[in-house]
């Protein structure tokens, strides 16, 4: 079984290929191949003063 993904992957009309935080939902990085953009999902990290303040007050 594999888990899914933390990033959503979004192909743009100049053929590039944008990786998107399903977490935080930012764009973290932007390449021309699939491959290239491990590198800057392996390094993200979520603001979590962003993850907090966007959380509504009842679930918190």
């Amino acid at each position: 079984m594999t888990t899914p993904s933390p990033f959503a992957h979004r192909r743009n009309p100049d053929a590039s290929i944008d990786a998107i935080c399903t977490k935080c939902f930012k764009t973290i990085a932007s390449e021309n191949s699939e491959s290239k953009l491990n590198a800057h999902e392996v390094r993200h990290l979520c603001d979590p003063y962003w993850l907090y303040s966007s959380t509504p007050n009842y679930l918190r």
